[in-house]
């Protein structure tokens, strides 16, 4: 194999590694904002859940005796 050729795949495997690590720390990145999103979306549902049950709860839901 000639110096050009090994030169020239050396570089390409520089840069290839690069883009791995690259990729590999937005992968990171990306699964660390997905589990604040998911924290974030269990700590709605578990408050649209209250609130819906604090109007279940509420007085203006429920039909005056009269009725």
């Amino acid at each position: 194999m000639s110096e050009e050729k090994l030169i020239t795949l050396e570089t390409k495997i520089s840069y290839q590694e690069d883009t791995i690590q690259e990729l590999s720390r937005i992968v990171a990145d990306q699964e660390k904002r997905l589990m604040k999103q998911e924290e974030r979306m269990t700590l709605l549902v578990a408050k649209v859940k209250e609130m819906s049950e604090l109007m279940e709860e509420s007085p203006v839901s429920r039909k005056p005796p009269h009725y």
